[in-house]
């Protein structure tokens, strides 16, 4: 499978992302993983991630496992686990996580998020 072709399916799993359809989001990122044929592909499965975290579901924490296998400063599937923290009420772990996140790239967009639950803590 072409590079240019994996790219199109991330690109019209985010736009599905953002317009708040996170099923069909969640079955192109899927494809694009899946047409990689590369289990290190970070991208692909930190978007799977942050689409189930929408979802409220606990399967994306073995995404960013994933992803931040491939991708150790991928500040993207950083956030997202301290997110998974923070919905399952485990504070702590979410501190730390965004805590972590903000190490690399403070001014990352996906920090932003990060700032109120560190407030609090």
């Amino acid at each position: 499978m072409s590079p240019t072709r994996v790219q199109r399916l991330l690109q019209q799993g985010l736009a599905r992302h953002q317009a708040g359809r996170l099923k069909q989001a969640e079955s192109f990122y899927r494809q694009a993983r899946a047409v990689t044929l590369k289990p290190d592909y970070a991208s692909a499965w930190c978007n799977l991630g942050l689409v189930l975290a929408e979802r409220k579901s606990q399967e994306p924490l073995d995404y960013f496992a994933r992803a931040l296998a491939a991708d150790p400063k991928l500040v993207a599937a950083i956030v997202g686990r301290g997110l998974i923290f923070q919905q399952s009420y485990c504070l702590e772990e979410a501190v730390a996580t965004y805590a972590e996140a903000l190490l690399p790239q403070p001014d990352h967009s996906h920090c932003q998020c990060v700032e109120p639950c560190l407030a609090s803590s």
